[in-house]
């Protein structure tokens, strides 16, 4: 065989090897597995071919927290060891600023801001840990724009609806490939915003059909980027009450069941195929226990966590709480809270998602650079993203072992049924 064929075998195997790699992490380069991430399979979230069932944390400023601090992703990177040294399995988090006012993060100041989020990313990809990507926190791009929501939202060529679909194109387009992502957010619990009386004629009004609108549109988006089909929710809570009432006639009755889910089926329209729903201990005694917020009958975690799975798999729709945490009213003092108190309420919260087969809970909130306000104090707004806490605090140390005890019974269920 002459040397020139040689050298044209070798150049093809060698492409071919390439090939078989697939695209890297961050869509910078070439990785040797197709990302697994989560996906919603017959109402139930999928990793790889099997069932997941795991709990992690919110940290909400996992990257924006560094716009302040010149960019540097030392703490957030040292902070990923942490949580992973308590084997966190997911991290929900946001990925633009909260105000109109902060927005030049992002729009001023060229590439470093991808490329400080690619090290956060690829720091994940290193570790293991999965990730959900809240892409618009807040309506800040309307504010930006200086758009009012309803307009905004029902005009394709508004400013606003023009950067979300460009955004979450180019976001997902660029980490579509990272192991890293599990799946795709659109926000933070916009239907508590929605359907406000008072703000009807303001530029802070918007409808349910508005949300039902924006979430249609980033669904398709998300659909037409990320190949791999992870998971894509709303990031949004539990409807009000009367949310149907607020919707369709201005008034806070109390909605009927049929009601409640018609808000339901909008808010959680087809392309989002995983409902999230948001949580937490019942905010008028100090010791809650089990008992959670009310949102109809489901006033245990253990009831809410079934009524959760039994109306997102009606819808054909997996299902999993983004946000859970204790509560309670300022009134009755803060500074009456002990540790047991909130230790039961975790414990209580994590037990009751391992019997009902809750699949994701996230617990609000990491920050490493919180510290109780006042100091010594169980629980408190803290010094850094509200209610949130580290492993520095009494609080926050309990939570990460009731996470981490939660995923070690998870686990444990799991090499039992396979050994079956």
């Amino acid at each position: 065989m002459n040397k020139k064929r040689i050298a044209t075998i070798v150049l093809a195997v060698f492409m071919s090897i390439l090939t078989g790699f697939g695209l890297a992490a961050c869509g910078q380069g070439n990785t040797a597995e197709q990302p697994q991430g989560l996906r919603s399979v017959n109402g139930k979230l999928i990793y790889g071919e099997e069932e997941f069932r795991g709990a992690g944390v919110n940290y909400f400023n996992l990257f924006t927290g560094i716009f302040t601090r010149q960019w540097d992703t030392s703490g957030p990177l040292s902070a990923l060891e942490t949580l992973k040294s308590y084997d966190c399995k997911v991290i929900r988090f946001s990925t633009l600023p909260f105000y109109a006012s902060e927005m030049g993060y992002y729009f001023e100041t060229g590439g470093v801001y991808w490329e400080k989020l690619d090290e956060i990313v690829q720091k994940c990809e290193e570790l293991g840990i999965g990730l959900i990507p809240s892409l618009f926190w807040t309506f800040s791009c309307f504010d930006y724009y200086g758009e009012a929501y309803h307009e905004a939202i029902n005009d394709d060529n508004s400013r606003g609806m023009q950067f979300i679909r460009s955004y979450t194109e180019e976001f997902v387009k660029r980490y579509a490939s990272s192991p890293a992502i599990w799946g795709w957010e659109f926000s933070n619990e916009k239907i508590l915003s929605a359907d406000l009386p008072d703000t009807v004629g303001t530029d802070s009004y918007f409808s349910t059909d508005d949300l039902n609108r924006v979430y249609t549109v980033f669904a398709n988006v998300v659909r037409a980027n990320d190949p791999y089909g992870r998971i894509v929710s709303s990031g949004d809570t539990n409807p009000r009450e009367s949310q149907y009432n607020q919707w369709k006639s201005n008034a806070w009755t109390k909605d009927t069941a049929e009601q409640h889910r018609e808000v339901m089926e909008a808010i959680n329209p087809v392309g989002i195929d995983t409902v999230s729903q948001h949580q937490y201990s019942l905010r008028s005694v100090l010791d809650p226990g089990d008992r959670t917020s009310v949102l109809f009958d489901a006033t245990t975690w253990t009831s809410f966590f079934e009524y959760l799975m039994e109306i997102s798999s009606s819808m054909g729709k997996a299902c999993y709480v983004g946000e859970v945490g204790y509560g309670c009213d300022e009134a009755l003092g803060w500074e009456n809270v002990t540790l047991d108190h909130a230790a039961r309420s975790y414990g209580a919260a994590a037990d009751a998602a391992y019997e009902t087969g809750m699949q994701l809970i996230l617990f609000w909130n990491y920050d490493p650079v919180t510290n109780p306000d006042p100091e010594g104090q169980i629980y408190s707004r803290g010094t850094g993203v509200e209610f949130s806490w580290n492993e520095r605090m009494l609080l926050g140390k309990m939570v990460l072992e009731t996470m981490r005890d939660l995923n070690a019974r998870y686990a444990e269920a799991a090499a039992a049924e396979k050994n079956r």
